[in-house]
């Protein structure tokens, strides 16, 4: 289970990087990851964005969109 979801957590972050500078939301990115099989809700996928802001890997651009740091100009 444990390596399902760092494995969902991963796609997840590869996915919002080719989102480009547009970014995606979580209910985007749940309904995405789940398509390609992978077992992961909403708020899980809000909880890992969450995450990533804090360590600096994404930046939340508006109310329910993330961007990837790779496509964020300030």
């Amino acid at each position: 289970m444990r390596g399902q979801l760092a494995d969902s957590r991963a796609r997840m972050t590869q996915l919002l990087q080719a989102a480009g500078a547009d970014g995606a939301g979580p209910q985007a990115l749940a309904e995405q990851l789940q398509a390609e099989g992978h077992d992961t809700v909403r708020q899980t996928v809000a909880a890992w964005l969450t995450d990533l802001v804090d360590t600096g890997h994404a930046v939340r651009v508006r109310r329910g969109v993330y961007v990837h740091r790779d496509h964020h100009s300030p």
